[in-house]
């Protein structure tokens, strides 16, 4: 997150891997909370409620750990947790005390909320604590995780650090090659929006000053193609590890190796692929977009591994502007 002109305020990038017989409500407004929906439980993997501005999105967390517990078979969905701090006003102290005491409940998972608000703080994992008590409309983030060792013992979330650009697949904060890969993509993409921005600020000094209209329109065209670009040349990177650099998760190495690249195809036996790309986009002058891609998948597994990304998918694009608190 961060307070500078020209820059994103946040930016979220998501791949969901899901069976593709799962079926989803795509991206849309449920009033205040833009999300999609899985049919089956009624939740979500990423939502942001605009009005709030608080967000929550969550991946599997699959790694060699003892430290995911055994659920059976029907255990509660973890998408409840992304519901339960968007669609309220509890306070970040119960939510937080509230997941600690059901990380039993479900399969492994990491977790990211937080709100995006007014004032984004020089604030740190140290100071973090006493600025948001002192000021409680300013942004943060934070990791809960009850797959990480040092999570679950120590009973407290991870802060999110802000202005550092974090990666996360199926296990921990930038581990595993694939989260390398996005987030040094990720990287160069913001310096080149950046430099865009930056250009486009000093055109707009040199020439006639813009209605507020206007401006409103050219960011969010900008973030348009921002979030297609991200979608096209980051999400879809179908670029796999060697062998030597997959996780130890337990699964077989061919397994690993299929789901190596950021977007994922049919893996064998199981029709298990990346089903939906998203990115979520706030500027710093608290604009909005949230672009949401669904893939449709050829049947058998030499069909579907060859496919390009593009082929039969589908964009849903919602803007919005945040109100003034």
């Amino acid at each position: 997150m961060s307070k500078q002109k020209g820059k994103l305020k946040l930016c979220v990038y998501f791949n969901r891997d899901e069976y593709i017989d799962r079926e989803a409500e795509k991206l849309q407004a449920h009033g205040d909370i833009l999300c999609g929906k899985d049919k089956e439980t009624g939740t979500s993997w990423l939502a942001y409620n605009k009005k709030t501005r608080r967000i929550a999105f969550l991946t599997n967390y699959r790694a060699s750990t003892p430290n995911i517990p055994d659920v059976g078979e029907n255990p509660p969905s973890r998408g409840e947790l992304i519901m339960n701090w968007v669609k309220t006003d509890i306070s970040r102290e119960e939510y937080t005390q509230d997941v600690f005491s059901k990380l039993q409940d479900y399969r492994g998972f990491n977790l990211i909320f937080g709100i995006v608000d007014d004032e984004v703080f020089e604030i740190t994992p140290d100071n973090a604590e006493e600025l948001l008590q002192d000021n409680p409309r300013g942004s943060y983030l934070y990791h809960i995780s009850n797959g990480n060792p040092e999570i679950v013992e120590s009973q407290k979330p991870i802060f999110i650090q802000p202005g550092i650009l974090y990666g996360m697949s199926n296990g921990n904060i930038s581990e595993w090659e694939k989260v390398e890969l996005g987030t040094n993509l990720i990287n160069q993409s913001l310096d080149d929006f950046e430099a865009l921005s930056e250009t486009q600020s000093d055109n707009d000094e040199e020439e006639k000053e813009p209605s507020d209209a206007q401006d409103s329109i050219s960011e969010h065209l900008k973030l348009d193609n921002y979030s297609k670009h991200c979608i096209d040349k980051i999400l879809c990177s179908k670029q796999r590890s060697y062998p030597w650099n997959l996780p130890e998760t337990g699964k077989a190495l061919f397994f690993e190796w299929l789901s190596s690249s950021l977007f994922v195809q049919f893996k064998i036996g199981k029709k298990f692929c990346t089903v939906s790309s998203s990115v979520l986009l706030i500027s710093s002058e608290d604009l909005g977009l949230f672009r949401e891609r669904t893939y449709a998948h050829e049947s058998g597994f030499l069909k579907s591994f060859f496919q390009e990304p593009s082929l039969g998918s589908q964009d849903v694009v919602l803007k919005f502007i945040h109100e003034n608190r």
